[in-house]
């Protein structure tokens, strides 16, 4: 899990349309689910917490 700041191509978009699995949005220090209502358009003011996948080393 890694949280990051929301991107300004992201800004304006719900959370399920951002490339990693959003599952939770950080707005004015308060966490979120994505699913909340108050999170349904991203602000480039948010953070979010989301599922990346680990990377694969190459042998």
């Amino acid at each position: 899990m890694v949280e990051r700041t929301v991107t300004r191509a992201e800004a304006g978009r719900s959370p399920r349309e951002c490339t990693d699995l959003v599952v939770a949005v950080v707005r004015d220090r308060r966490v979120l689910n994505y699913t909340d209502p108050e999170a349904a358009v991203l602000k480039v003011t948010d953070r979010v917490i989301t599922i990346q996948r680990a990377a694969t080393s190459s042998t």
